[in-house]
């Protein structure tokens, strides 16, 4: 099943099985009140078998990631077909 959620309000993701792949492709800023749900959200995955994993972290966004040094805290694929591939 797939899943795409639009990026009004909610970050676009898409649902493989027990995988959840958020996109960032379009994604310009993230506050922090983005990045715990994020964290909350790939702490309850890991909890239920499932994963959360991220693609497209471009630019500024990216950034933000690498600052706050949580792109170890994540799974992180530079296009949504690495990140498909790895499934």
């Amino acid at each position: 099943m797939i899943q795409v959620i639009p990026a009004t309000g909610v970050l676009p993701y898409e649902q493989f099985g027990f995988t959840n792949c958020v996109r960032f492709k379009d994604v310009l800023y993230l506050t922090s009140a983005a990045f715990r749900v994020l964290l909350v959200a790939t702490d309850e995955a890991e909890r239920n078998a499932a994963r959360v994993v991220l693609c497209g972290l471009l630019g500024q966004v990216r950034e933000l990631f690498e600052m706050g040094g949580l792109l170890e805290a994540f799974t992180v694929h530079s296009s949504r077909e690495d990140a498909l591939a790895s499934l």
